[in-house]
Formats: C-alpha cells, sequence, structure tokens
C-alpha cells in the first residue's frame, strides 16, 4: 500500500470512531452513546405499590429507547432515607435525579445540595411544596387537588341527596394525600348533607385499607359512600365490604387502575380519575435527560384529571 493510500485510510479509520462511515452520507453517533451514557438516578417513595411500579417500569422503558442508565432506589416511605438516597447519587455524580417524594417539605437539603452541584431535580407523580418546590427542575404531576375535586363531584352524582362518607387516605404528608384531601372537602364545603364519618391513613397499602375498612364497618352502620385517594385504596375496601355482606355502599377514587376498572364494572366504584403512570414515568426520565443536555423546560407539566365511568369503559384502556 502506498503512502498516500495508507495516510487516507488511516483518516477514515479514525473518522469511524466517531462516525457510522467514511464516505458518503456520514451521520454522527446516538448522543447517549452506551459506553458514557446519561446516569439518571430515580428515588421513589415505596416500591411495592402498583402506581410506582408502572412509573419504574415506564421509565426504565424510555431510559432504554433513549440509551439512558437508570437506578432506581427505594426508600421504603421513610423521608430520612429518602433525603440520604438523594444525597447518594449527587455523591456519586448522577446527571439527573427523579424524586417521587415521600412528603412535601422533607427533601429540601438535598435538593439544595443538587442545586449546588447542577443536578436537576424532576419530581414525577407527586410533588414537594414550597421552598422545597423553588428547588425542582420540573415536575410531572397532576393537579391533586383538582383529582379530589374530581372525585368528590363524581360522588354527588350518584349520591344527590346527600350521604355518610368514609375517607381512606394516602401518606400523610404525601402531596397525593394533602391535595386530594382538600379538593375533596372543598368541594362539598357547602354541601351540608354530606357527612364525612372518618378519615384513616392507609399509608396507600391495600392491605391496610382493607383491615380499617373492616374496622369502620364494625363501627358504622350507616356508611354510604367510600372516598379512597387511590384505586387500590378502594380495592381493599371492598374485599372488607364484600366479606362483610353490606350491599350498597358506593365508592370513588383516583388513578384509573385495573383494579378500578373491575370495580367500576361490578358496580362497586362509580367513578376514578385518570392519572397516568406511562406519561408520567416516560416523560419524567425524558425530560430529566432535555435538561442535562441544557434544555429549557416549564416547570410544571400537568396531566388533566380525566374522570372514568362506566360510560368510559369501551373506550378507556388502563396501564396499570
Amino acid at each position: 500500500m502506498k503512502k498516500g493510500t495508507k495516510l487516507i485510510f488511516a483518516i477514515c479509520l479514525i473518522a469511524a470512531l466517531a462516525f457510522t462511515g467514511c464516505g458518503g452520507g456520514l451521520s454522527m453517533r446516538p448522543a447517549y452513546a452506551s459506553e458514557n451514557p446519561v446516569r439518571v438516578g430515580f428515588v421513589v417513595n415505596v416500591m411495592n405499590h402498583p402506581y410506582i411500579m408502572a412509573l419504574d417500569e415506564f421509565a426504565r422503558k424510555q431510559a432504554a429507547e433513549m440509551g439512558v442508565a437508570i437506578t432506581v432506589v427505594d426508600p421504603q416511605f421513610d423521608a430520612q432515607q429518602q433525603v440520604d438516597m438523594i444525597n447518594q447519587f449527587i455523591a456519586q455524580g448522577y446527571d439527573a435525579i427523579m424524586v417521587v417524594p415521600v412528603d412535601i417539605t422533607s427533601n429540601l437539603p438535598a435538593y439544595r445540595a443538587a442545586k449546588d452541584a447542577g443536578i436537576p431535580i424532576v419530581e414525577v407523580g407527586a410533588n414537594s411544596d414550597g421552598d422545597t418546590f423553588e428547588l425542582v427542575s420540573v415536575a410531572v404531576i397532576a393537579d391533586q387537588e383538582q383529582q379530589g375535586k374530581s372525585a368528590a363531584e363524581a360522588l354527588v352524582k350518584v349520591l344527590p341527596g346527600g350521604g355518610n362518607i368514609i375517607v381512606l387516605q394516602g401518606s400523610l404528608g404525601s402531596s397525593g394525600q394533602i391535595g386530594r384531601d382538600k379538593g375533596f372537602d372543598d368541594y362539598l364545603a357547602d354541601k351540608p348533607e354530606y357527612v364525612i364519618l372518618e378519615k384513616q391513613t392507609t399509608d396507600w397499602m391495600r392491605d391496610k385499607a382493607m383491615t380499617i375498612m373492616e374496622d369502620m364497618l364494625t363501627k358504622y352502620d350507616n356508611i354510604d359512600a367510600v372516598y379512597g385517594h387511590d384505586d387500590i385504596i378502594v380495592a381493599g375496601a371492598f374485599e372488607a365490604i364484600r366479606a362483610a355482606g353490606r350491599d350498597g355502599i358506593l365508592s370513588v377514587a383516583i388513578g384509573a387502575s385495573k383494579d378500578a376498572i373491575a370495580l367500576i364494572e361490578a358496580g362497586d366504584l362509580t367513578a376514578t380519575v385518570d392519572q397516568p403512570p406511562d406519561y408520567q414515568g416516560a416523560k419524567g426520565l425524558e425530560i430529566a435527560v432535555r435538561l442535562v443536555r441544557g434544555e429549557t423546560m416549564d416547570q410544571i407539566h400537568d396531566t388533566p384529571a380525566k374522570i372514568i365511568t362506566k360510560d368510559d369503559l369501551d373506550t378507556f384502556t388502563p396501564v396499570w
């Protein structure tokens, strides 16, 4: 091989390491090549809940499509452990951190540390509040208060004369619990014919909801409806209701899960309010990567509070 030919060959070989070919139509490698991917840490609130499992699934799928490395950790509803996990991702030099906050204020010191390190924080599925939220780069969430109002609106339609209500809450201090309580209470504030007999937290857990509902059924013989902060809670409550033979109790919930659709088909659940984990998980991951690339994004990406009833079952397909 002549010197000139060798030189041309060497130039093409070097170029091939950075591009897909040497010659017509060169194209750059993917922005997130496998040998040096963007790294995203994802700190959930608790993994053993179907909604969080779905968030995780859709975030991972989006990461795989984008060639992004994602690490998911579970503080098991421990606010301090969540702070520690965020700080660990910061110390390890992750490029972005996604968070489902345990409560609305606890992550303030970790978020400050992330900002100081230049690491964007993306909240998904739930959000923090006040000074803590000011440090969030982007939140991909639903309007929790509007969800609560929509659930109350749906309940009033099927109990137009009023009734006695049991409220089964999510984890106290979470944005879901606070917003879904407030929206529901605000909608019923000028309707004294609707009486909330009692509220109790289930920590979003189905088994705990069933146990609490068993106690409520023993305590009250005049329950007309149950409002659950999510579908899984109501599904647990109805295990107790069926076991007790207490027919005629209606319910509303939030989530639009497969459990909710089954309850609607059975006539137990009047309505559920959609909160799409596919959008929030995938969009949250995509936005985290775009922030790493230096793009400017709106702080809040909201999903509408769409009410799902039996009239929507032919056109609505649950994703979790």
